[in-house]
């Protein structure tokens, strides 16, 4: 048992033998401190010299020890505090860039109109089925166009990932999107950190499918031509599809998806 956090009532009285093992107890403990934190805050030798010369004067040996088991926890306290200052002085700075950091991402997502915001899934998550709103609205609509017949294969696959967008944002009377239903789903079962983390990781492996889509997209030199609008401005194919690209690739970037793509 450690001395310090040992506590000697006083309105008890100790045997000779009782009281000899707290001596002993108290010497392990000087020690320990010793080696830990030094001889000039914890000196055995000066203990020693206490405790003999309370023999010589007779003096009542409870009184001592509990004397110095207090003075030993005084220091030991004063010892923990300290440490616990700088601690303190050395995480602020690291906790204010933290602090910093998370705003920062959080003010990115921000600019999605969030979905959803009457059920109980994450503002990350409901910002993030409104990233993929706006995209399918007003992005993902223009890559029907640009592939036209020619690309059977993309087309295929455009036609397979706009169903596994509208399970994050299309929902019915009677039902919310298959996504949010399952988030909903999970949190009963693994709570709400493991729920949102597992909705973020399809949502991640959907845009990991949507940019591969994407970058296989073949346009030929004679589909230059202006054929519609895309974020309000005329474009060729060429230009219209940089813009969808770019737009996914902000998306991903701004939920932090970059490590799964």
């Amino acid at each position: 048992m450690n001395i310090v956090t040992y506590f000697i009532p006083m309105q008890t009285k100790f045997s000779e033998e009782e009281l000899s093992g707290m001596v002993q107890k108290l010497r392990k403990e000087y020690d320990e401190l010793a080696e830990q934190y030094g001889t000039n805050l914890f000196n055995k030798k000066k203990f020693e010299e206490r405790y003999i010369q309370a023999l010589k004067n007779k003096v009542d040996l409870q009184s001592f020890i509990y004397a110095e088991v207090q003075a030993v926890r005084d220091i030991k306290r004063k010892i923990e505090l300290k440490e616990e200052e700088e601690r303190i002085k050395k995480e602020k700075p690291i906790t204010r860039k933290i602090e910093k950091f998370i705003a920062q991402l959080e003010e990115k997502i921000k600019k999605y109109h969030p979905l959803f915001t009457d059920v109980e899934i994450s503002d990350e998550a409901q910002h993030f089925c409104g990233a993929l709103d706006e995209f399918y609205n007003h992005y993902w609509i223009i890559l029907d166009k640009i592939l036209g017949k020619s690309q059977p294969g993309n087309i295929t696959k455009y036609i397979a990932l706009s169903g596994k967008i509208q399970r994050f944002i299309h929902s019915t009377k009677d039902h919310l999107p298959y996504e949010v239903e399952q988030y909903i789903i999970n949190i009963n079962k693994f709570g709400i950190e493991k729920a949102n983390m597992m909705f973020l990781k399809e949502g991640a492996i959907l845009l990991r499918e949507i940019n591969n889509l994407l970058r296989g997209v073949r346009i030929e030199d004679d589909e230059e031509e202006i054929i519609f609008k895309i974020a309000e401005k005329s474009s060729t194919k060429v230009e219209a599809l940089k813009i969808i690209i770019d737009y996914i690739d902000e998306i991903i970037d701004n939920f932090r998806f970059s490590g799964f793509i």
